[in-house]
């Protein structure tokens, strides 16, 4: 059994994600804004890490680069879910410390296998 916890304001994809990962080895914990994910993964400290790119009070690329300088918490995976398919926003996704990136619209099986592999 892993932990992942997934950060995003879209309620849909939040029980996409949920039930997906859910259903297959994880426990899930969701939140909807950078400063609820700061908070949380203290207290959790998950295998895996779900991010939308925007959490409505920070960019997900953003909380991803503070949580990454973190001493605690940079080893943590970070796939990053980034709603511009371009490289740019790639990138920077990586840049910021992300683990992995899938751009919006991405299969669920596919995030799954993703983040199975970073969780091990």
């Amino acid at each position: 059994m892993y932990t992942a916890i997934f950060a995003g304001r879209d309620g849909r994809l939040r029980s996409d994600i949920e039930a997906e990962l859910g259903a297959n080895g994880f426990v899930v914990t969701a939140v909807s804004c950078g400063r609820d994910l700061i908070q949380r993964i203290g207290r959790v400290r998950p295998d895996v890490l779900v991010v939308a790119d925007d959490l409505g009070d920070i960019a997900g690329v953003d909380a991803c680069r503070l949580l990454k300088r973190r001493a605690g918490l940079k080893r943590i995976p970070c796939v990053l879910l980034a709603s511009a398919p371009a490289f740019e926003a790639r990138a920077a996704a990586f840049e910021a410390g992300a683990d992995d990136v899938l751009a919006k619209p991405f299969d669920l099986l596919e995030l799954r296998l993703r983040a199975l592999r970073l969780a091990r």
